[in-house]
């Protein structure tokens, strides 16, 4: 069991995997992180590279990936500080609020993962890290992830057209969303690099392959809708779980966050059962382990990161 500083009014969460000293290489590569963002110009307005700069890309990497080498940890963070961009154009940006732009865009970077040829800064960038994708992967791990990375990028165009609709999802269906929408797929693709993996295809052909992979993302998507309540509550937002529940339920912001720790709890549980029933080898061990890892980062991450301090105790007045 974790607990939490006493500023936040925020459940007891249960969290029995262990946690991880964040990657030595914080703090040591952050120029070469940087002077990527500047000479892709994927943050050269000072909104975006403020947001940027709260969300810290270095930090989130570190968390989720605390065994990746000096290298590894660069690219990593390069990619994680686009994931960001894009997210906030997506989730506060114009992009979010137009479907017709909103689904255009999607289009262009999922189309660079099929080798079109990128169009703004945004593809531009995109194109860069997937021409400096780790070598050597097997085609199911290239399938895997591209896969992965598209549903992510398509779950802008799902929220967006919801968004315009007014219409709130139901639990089950959003929670089905949630795992696409919390990255941690890809993460988890990722993680074999860091772990020096590449899962055999009957691995990934099975149920339990799928369904740890799914726990981790949910659990991932919920611990963010817990610490991202209180702005979404408060702008109105509808793809987050606890504002989902205050309005299907009718409970309160405290009552809601309750639940939607209990269900978290629920995602630990389906991970351990889900691992249970995979095959026993030393390359998915090591796997299995990088994304425990990566779950207990997230939840660590969002109580350092400032791109959500203070968000729950403002919205309730204990700050």
């Amino acid at each position: 069991m974790t607990s939490y500083p006493e500023h936040f009014i925020y459940p007891e969460h249960f969290m029995p995997f262990p946690a991880v000293q964040p990657n030595l290489a914080l703090g040591q590569c952050g120029d070469r992180i940087w002077a990527w963002v500047d000479q892709s110009g994927i943050a050269e307005d000072a909104d975006v590279r403020r947001l940027l700069h709260r969300a810290d890309p270095e930090l989130t990497t570190a968390r989720y990936f605390p065994t990746a080498a000096p290298d590894l940890f660069v690219y990593l963070s390069q990619l994680m500080a686009w994931i960001f961009v894009n997210d906030d154009e997506f989730d506060d940006g114009r992009l979010g609020r137009d479907p017709d732009r909103c689904a255009a865009a999607v289009a262009a970077r999922t189309g660079v993962l099929d080798a079109l040829v990128p169009a703004g800064a945004m593809e531009r960038s995109l194109a860069d890290l997937w021409s400096r994708l780790p070598q050597g992967r097997s085609r199911g791990w290239h399938a895997t992830f591209r896969q992965d990375l598209k549903s992510f990028l398509h779950s802008y165009v799902v929220e967006c057209n919801e968004r315009q609709s007014g219409q709130w999802p139901g639990i089950d269906a959003y929670l089905a969303h949630r795992r696409d929408t919390a990255g941690t797929r890809w993460c988890a693709d990722l993680m074999e690099v860091v772990v020096d993996a590449d899962l055999p295809e009957d691995v990934r052909r099975r149920p339990a392959y799928q369904a740890l992979k799914d726990a981790a993302a949910e659990h991932c998507g919920l611990i963010n809708d817990i610490h991202s309540a209180g702005k979404e509550t408060a702008t109105g937002q509808i793809h987050n779980a606890a504002c989902l529940i205050m309005h299907h339920r009718g409970l309160s912001l405290d009552d809601a966050i309750g639940v939607v720790n209990e269900m978290a709890t629920d995602c630990v549980h389906a991970f351990n059962e889900a691992a249970r029933d995979l095959p026993q080898s030393d390359e998915l061990d090591r796997w299995i382990t990088g994304v425990q890892q990566l779950v207990r980062g997230n939840v660590d991450w969002h109580f350092e990161s400032d791109r959500y301090r203070n968000d729950l105790s403002t919205m309730r007045g204990t700050s």
